[in-house]
């Protein structure tokens, strides 16, 4: 995709589940769903089987348990660590998780790397400016500006993350310190980027506890982990990888059952801003301290061991093109049984594209969009890499159109030879009808080029849904031109030819615009980011969701038979 010559298109992000946490837990004969808010996200929990709302119960509690360990935002082992810089009778979660994240943290050649938590908070990227807190820093200046060079190079000398010891469950992280403007800083981590996946990990042991086979937890959309699916013919799962380019559609289909996927971009609300044309997202990259800028869009794993998932999304998102595909085809990846899919954007001199490269066999993943292109991939014979080079191509139609006109010139003077005379009445390098023909097929040309590279698979867009917490509280068919409310907190209007929702509860307020067959989220008091204002596109098509994480409130386009999972 060309995204230097099509300025319309702004890249936006997105937690990428259109599910909202509730206390409540949904019971149908042996199904049960529950609804969760635990690690400041929205997570589902559904459940098949005889014993399912009684294992759906028991996850939920594990998840808020596991989210009052690692919580920055709560007086948690991991905030008490930061803040002493050792945790003595550590609880057995925290030394598993954290022993996890060194060895992987080793595995990665530190581009997993925990210790960037001051980093991530310098670059205004924590989770304290997405949930509002009001903590001060030394180091804080307007929202969304760029940090002073001297504290990234400070800061930098504080991510040698294995140097922590561990001795039994006592946790000691390295007391060395840097001083920038008479303020000590010391180490700090976050292993935010870990512990879904362990929570995922511990989803799976409960419900085999309880004899349940069948069911998935989303954990964020970032992270989820699949049993059986047992409304399907094969048992698995339909899952949409997020769009990096519109978050609110999906550019692949996975079929999953029994394993764990975890997917991690530079896309995602509330993780990422933009300054003068350029993207910072909440992923930094180690060796620069600055936020990823290698052209990796999306990373998405699949195994069986979801903390690995989780951790190995980042780092491939560190390491970059060819880095990150060297490694998900080195033994690690093969000795473990993990699989990866990530898109790179490739620049070139009018723009970019967007080429797609796993370690799986091509029919492993299916392309939504064809903006993407499979460019790596494995077949019987090993590993296959293709990658995209408009340039190769800008320069050959150059060439062709050199040697062409060359041809033009050549005929030309051959006709000199043969006829002077003649050619003195007909010496015209292009006539007009000539022109004509030409401009014609240079115009078909970039017309049908276009279209094959922006056209996407879309679903026709039939009825807008709006939920506040999983509950339907607004339904609008676009075909019949009718709404329709389900509660007495929502008001509709129509003003300018635009219907204005309004969902206003629990002392938040949100604002649905829809209008030209499209719907948009116009306003919302969640946040100073306001993410579902800001980073969702309007919904025009089937299949697509704008979520408001903070107010509950999901905005979703109806029209296809089955939505899948989405994740990212």
């Amino acid at each position: 995709m060309f995204k230097k010559l099509t300025a319309v298109l702004t890249l936006l992000f997105c937690f990428s589940v259109v599910f909202f946490s509730s206390p409540k837990v949904f019971a149908e004969g042996n199904t049960a769903t529950v609804y969760d808010d635990s690690f400041n996200t929205e997570n589902i929990i559904t459940f098949y089987g005889q014993n399912a709302v009684e294992a759906a119960n028991a996850v939920q509690d594990e998840l808020k348990r596991i989210d009052g360990i690692f919580s920055l935002t709560k007086d948690s082992e991991a905030s008490r660590l930061n803040r002493d810089g050792n945790l003595i009778d550590a609880s057995d979660d925290f030394v598993y998780v954290m022993n996890r994240a060194k060895e992987l943290y080793l595995a990665t050649d530190g581009a997993f790397n925990p210790a960037t938590y001051l980093l991530t908070d310098l670059w205004q990227l924590s989770g304290r400016f997405a949930d509002g807190n009001s903590i001060q820093k030394p180091y804080d200046r307007e929202l969304y500006t760029l940090p002073e060079q001297k504290y990234i190079d400070a800061f930098r000398q504080l991510l040698n993350f294995g140097d922590i010891r561990i001795e039994g469950n006592d946790v000691y992280l390295p007391q060395n310190s840097v001083t920038v403007d008479r303020h000590s800083y010391t180490m700090n981590i976050d292993l935010g980027g870990i512990v879904k996946g362990y929570a995922a990990m511990r989803a799976k042991e409960i419900a085999a506890d309880y004899s349940v086979t069948q069911g998935f937890v989303n954990l964020g959309g970032s992270s989820i982990t699949f049993l059986e699916n047992p409304s399907s013919d094969d048992g698995t799962f339909s899952v949409g990888v997020i769009n990096p380019e519109k978050i609110t559609s999906y550019y692949a289909k996975y079929n999953a059952k029994n394993l764990s996927m975890s997917t991690s971009g530079d896309y995602q609300p509330g993780k990422y801003f933009e300054l003068d044309g350029k993207r910072y997202c909440h992923i930094i990259n180690p060796e620069t301290g600055m936020p990823v800028d290698n052209g990796m869009r999306t990373v998405s794993i699949f195994c069986d061991d979801p903390i690995a998932a989780d951790a190995l999304t980042t780092a491939l998102m560190v390491m970059g093109d060819d880095e990150a595909r060297a490694f998900i085809n080195g033994s690690y990846f093969s000795q473990n049984e993990i699989s990866a899919t990530y898109v790179f954007e490739r620049s070139w001199t009018l723009g970019s594209v967007l080429e797609v490269v796993t370690n799986g066999f091509a029919d492993d993943i299916q392309l939504t969009d064809p903006s993407y292109r499979l460019c790596g991939y494995m077949t019987q014979n090993g590993f296959v890499y293709n990658p995209l080079n408009p340039d190769l191509w800008l320069v050959l139609s150059c060439v062709g159109l050199c040697l062409i006109a060359a041809g033009i010139v050549i005929y030309v003077k051959r006709r000199e030879e043969i006829d002077r005379l003649k050619l003195i009445k007909k010496q015209k390098f292009f006539l007009f009808k000539d022109i004509f023909v030409y401009a014609v097929t240079a115009v078909a040309v970039v017309v049908l080029f276009v279209a094959f590279v922006f056209t996407s698979v879309s679903t026709t867009l039939e009825k807008i849904a709006v939920f506040y917490k999983n509950d339907l509280v607004f339904s609008y068919s676009l075909q019949k031109g009718e709404w329709k409310t389900y509660c007495d907190f929502v008001t509709v209007e129509e003003i300018d030819g635009k219907t204005l929702v309004t969902v206003e509860t629990d002392g938040h307020k949100n604002v649905i615009e829809i209008f030209d067959g499209k719907a948009k989220m116009s306003e919302a008091d969640c946040s100073s980011t306001k993410e579902c204002v800001n980073n969702f596109p309007a919904i025009d098509a089937g299949g697509q969701a704008i979520v408001c994480d903070v107010n509950h409130v999901k905005v979703v386009g109806q029209g296809e038979k089955e939505t899948p999972i989405l994740n990212g």
